[in-house]
């Protein structure tokens, strides 16, 4: 399986998509309170899931310059290359949040913020398997 992540400060989006059928749909939004508690909660996913490669979006700014949450993307994925014995690669998804808002515009949701995080990780993927 390969997981699509979309990291904010607060939330992940996740998305999984089988490698053959390249159909990418949301799985879940993890919550965390600190970087170490996202690391444990991504390796859970990677182990449940028999995820062996991850694809990591990254809000890049327009220049193509990485900003400080991209930096700290960078460094979680490392990390979780180490630990969960896989492989991870990076897509630029300046624009995944802001479409995954326009695609859900209108729809009434409780949990729409957790919907567009999980939204814009199935946009990561999609994008990965577009550059494949």
């Amino acid at each position: 399986m390969i997981l699509g992540v979309d990291y904010g400060t607060k939330r992940i989006g996740t998305a999984l998509m089988h490698p053959e059928a390249g159909l990418a749909y949301p799985f879940e939004v993890i919550t965390y309170a600190s970087k170490s508690e996202a690391i444990e909660r991504l390796l859970a996913v990677i182990t449940k899931e028999n995820v062996s490669h991850v694809v990591f979006g990254l809000p890049i700014h327009a220049d193509g310059t990485d900003n400080d949450l991209c930096r700290s993307i960078r460094s979680l994925a490392a990390i979780i290359a180490r630990e969960g014995a896989i492989t991870t690669e990076f897509i630029d998804e300046r624009l995944t949040s802001v479409e995954a808002e326009r695609i859900l515009a209108g729809k009434r949701s409780r949990k729409k913020k957790g919907n567009v995080d999980m939204l814009a990780a199935v946009l990561i993927l999609e994008e990965y398997q577009r550059k494949k």
